[in-house]
């Protein structure tokens, strides 16, 4: 008899424990296991071509020495003269992107060769004015810079934010065309949206040039250089993907 009551008590707590389980999936997990059974999955491309607003280039200042401390002061001197410069020509952001300060040493049959210590400044300017490009370069070099590693042209993230709106709104519509026209070409209708994902958004900045072509060495009239260069930026090309998945009827 006692075996019986166990028996019994057992089967009628797992009964107990399954009508718990349910109320908790209805109350709390509604909508688990009910993804519908048919669906179709349209993937949105959209690409707008517009102008760049913003000029950034990339410059360096590098000092060699005998001690790392003159080497340091040196560069720390002229890269506040570049970056005052800089900030007195008006719509002009100049932000320091890093800083480093490294032995030199030249490897012969015999081993190393001490040269000293290397200080380097890479800085970025800013400018919604193209023409400031030009004598951007021309004031960096003039004040201690020597090097131009980088010229391109960009969107502000304030014109990103705008371009990447419309080009996932016109993603979005084109997802919603192909998915309209699946539909349509196997006999369905399209439902509510059970799920949207944007999966790229994307611009490569356009690059005038890099530091290659605008390298400048201490011994050449680097004013003389620069004031040739004719700045044209070219449009931009932005992408966008959206993927939009529909219920069908």
């Amino acid at each position: 008899m006692a075996d019986k009551n166990v028996t019994k008590s057992i089967i009628i707590g797992a009964v107990a424990l399954i009508v718990v389980l349910f109320v908790v999936k209805a109350l709390f997990f509604p909508n688990i296991n009910d993804t519908p059974e048919r669906t179709i999955t349209s993937t949105g491309t959209a690409e707008i071509r517009t102008e760049p607003n913003q000029a950034e280039v990339d410059f360096r200042i590098e000092v060699l020495k005998q001690t790392a401390q003159e080497a340091a002061d040196e560069a720390k001197q002229k890269s506040n003269a570049v970056i005052s410069v800089l900030k007195s020509m008006g719509d002009v952001k100049v932000e320091t992107i890093s800083y480093n300060v490294w032995k030199k040493e030249d490897w012969t049959e015999d081993g190393a060769v001490f040269r000293g210590y290397v200080a380097t400044y890479t800085l970025k300017a800013k400018t919604s004015d193209f023409e400031n490009v030009g004598r951007i370069i021309d004031a960096a070099i003039d004040n201690g810079a020597n090097g131009i590693d980088n010229v391109q042209f960009t969107l502000t993230s304030e014109e990103e934010a705008k371009v990447k709106k419309e080009a996932l709104k016109k993603a979005g519509e084109d997802a919603k065309g192909k998915a309209e026209a699946i539909a349509e070409g196997v006999g369905l209708d399209l439902g509510d949206i059970v799920s949207v994902s944007s999966q790229d958004f994307y611009y490569p900045p356009y690059i005038f040039a890099k530091g290659a072509e605008l390298a400048v060495a201490d011994s050449v009239d680097a004013g003389a250089i620069n004031r040739e260069i004719m700045v044209e930026p070219k449009e931009l090309t932005v992408t966008a993907t959206i993927s939009v998945v529909y219920e069908t009827k």
